[in-house]
């Protein structure tokens, strides 16, 4: 009966320690701690989930359990058997906080809540002091113990805050990320192993070798100096709102945008939203104080408001951490975050609090500002005053679920449209009329248009040929032509976003001239694993170049939203 442990992911700026425990026979893997990014984590290292038979969650905080609705979808796409999951106190609700979203019919959740035990104070675990066992079968038995952290006195020294600790026992090591043991019956572990990824392998020699070269750098240094040497073609007809930035934090389903002077707004805040903030604005600084500033926080500061489409799961799965980690700033902020969301995913959020306090029911913390209101009351005139914003319209859109798009009009003239998931849709067009920027999701290819329909979802083509009327400004068609409209009317510059790309508006149009370093970028790209993207065990999911995708697209799927300005 061997097995092994593997790390798959560790403590980082995007993700927190999550393990997989894996027995070959009788097959079955056991996880522990499922944080944001776990699921992402074994796509990208072709590790695969379908065998997962329980989870263990130490802890009910989004840094243990972000990524858990999303492992339970995905094992539900892959037709995987039942799982039972086990967690403290509270954890029933939790689950059913997230019936909204991540409920599948087929696919059952067996939940085990268990209280946490101390030791004796003399903290040495043996079989006769062991508290019962929490799980139990053919493989493995698994007990919970109270285990507190260390603090640091004014010598130096560390202690226990209250109960005691279990000493180490012989042999242990530290498991980094991406290491793993194997073990058998009777005999000592194998020492851990690094497991890196075969790309991860060839690079590193190159580095050591020093003759590593970009595959795409010449074609990416021959991009910039045509985008350097080249101006627009044509000028915006309003030059205000051109210091504007929109950063597409990628396949998390989030969209920052940054209005200099005024603040930032989040366009709803998928599953590893704060890891994609961490990873483009960097980690920040802590004084002696404990007081931490620059990079992330600096943008978690500014932000002023975050707008949540629809309760789909891929739109909000990061907004708890999101709003935890606002709520833990040290000075706390005098002004509360403004949440447009609708009902449903106000509700979910509202039940989820309860067990893991976000701040969501603190005011000074969360103003709560339900979708539909603003669709009649234009949104609350403080947050308009704080953005200097002249209007702020929701736009209920065609999806499967109520969803709503999002028109943000400046009183310096510049506006922006964000389209939600939807198909195309004559009210958006109607509301976004002479819009600056039309940030719109075009999760099929062009060849899928009954996909599209039958999911409710728009194509790249129909993202941009249906909104003819909705940019003010009129410009040079796209060298690539899979994505230019049929027609020969001029239209405006159109992006292709991808993780971390941050778009001036003023120099937006210069993304023409990378597309053709970009589409060579994606064709590079092997296919990804059979439905999701989720490896089935015995199947190896090939590694990509780039993230993931939501975790039910195939290759053509890939969401990929199209911005124009």
């Amino acid at each position: 009966m061997p097995w092994s442990l593997r790390v798959i992911t560790g403590l980082t700026a995007d993700t927190e320690p999550s393990l997989i425990l894996k027995f070959e026979s009788p097959p079955a893997k056991y996880i522990f701690n499922v944080p944001e990014g776990t699921n992402r984590a074994c796509i990208q290292k072709r590790y695969g989930i379908a065998k997962t038979k329980a989870a263990f969650l130490t802890r009910l905080h989004p840094e243990q359990i972000g990524g858990f609705p999303g492992l339970v979808m995905m094992l539900a796409d892959i037709n995987s058997r039942d799982l039972t999951v086990c967690g403290p106190a509270g954890l029933t609700h939790y689950i059913a906080s997230t019936r909204f979203y991540a409920r599948r019919t087929a696919f059952g959740v067996n939940v085990n809540e268990y209280k946490h035990h101390d030791l004796s104070a003399a903290g040495n675990a043996t079989l006769a002091t062991l508290p019962p066992p929490i799980f139990q079968d053919e493989n493995i038995v698994v007990h919970s113990i109270a285990l507190y952290p260390s603090a640091v006195d004014d010598t130096g020294s560390t202690g226990s805050p209250s109960g005691s600790r279990p000493d180490l026992p012989p042999k242990t090591s530290i498991l980094a990320l991406d290491t793993e043991v194997s073990m058998h019956p009777r005999l000592d572990p194998a020492p851990a192993r690094f497991v890196p990824s075969d790309d991860f392998k060839a690079t590193l020699e190159a580095i050591n070798a020093g003759s590593y070269v970009h595959p795409l750098e010449d074609i990416y240094t021959s991009a910039r100096k045509d985008a350097e040497s080249s101006s627009p073609s044509h000028l915006p007809a309003n030059p205000n709102g051109q210091d504007i930035t929109i950063t597409a934090l990628g396949t998390v389903s989030a969209t920052l945008i940054q209005i200099p002077s005024y603040g930032n707004i989040l366009l709803d805040s998928g599953e590893g939203t704060w890891g994609q903030l961490a990873r483009q604005f960097g980690q920040p600084i802590i004084s002696e104080e404990g007081q931490a500033s620059g990079g992330v926080i600096d943008i978690l500061r500014d932000l002023k408001c975050i707008f949540i489409s629809h309760v789909h799961g891929d739109h909000h799965m990061g907004l708890a951490k999101i709003l935890a980690r606002r709520h833990q700033l040290n000075p706390s902020l005098s002004e509360p975050l403004y949440l447009i969301a609708n009902r449903l995913t106000l509700h979910y959020l509202s039940e989820l609090n309860d067990v893991v306090d976000f701040g969501f029911h603190d005011r000074r913390h969360v103003s709560v500002v339900d979708a539909e209101d603003v669709y009649y009351l234009n949104g609350p005139a403080k947050l308009k005053a704080t953005l200097g914003l002249e209007s702020i319209q929701t736009v209920d859109v065609e999806h499967r679920t109520q969803c709503y798009g999002l028109v943000l009009r400046h009183k310096d003239e510049w506006s922006v449209v964000y389209s939600g998931d939807t198909m195309p849709c004559t009210r958006l067009v109607e509301a976004g009329q002479d819009a600056t920027v039309l940030i719109h999701e075009a999760t099929m290819a062009d060849d899928q248009v009954d996909l599209a329909l039958a999911k409710a979802h728009s194509t790249a083509g129909q993202a941009i040929d249906r909104y003819p009327k909705m940019p003010e400004l009129q410009g040079p068609a796209l060298a690539d032509e899979s994505l230019t409209s049929p027609s020969e009317e001029p239209r405006a510059p159109v992006a292709i976003a991808f993780d971390c790309a941050t778009l001036r508006l003023g120099s937006l149009w210069k993304m023409e001239k990378y597309m053709g370093a970009m589409a060579q970028t994606f064709e590079k790209e092997p296919d990804e694993a059979s439905d999701g993207g989720v490896p089935l065990d015995g199947t190896e999911a090939p590694a990509t170049s780039s993230s993931p995708s939501k975790g039910k697209k195939n290759k053509k799927e890939k969401r990929s939203e199209a911005k124009t300005a």
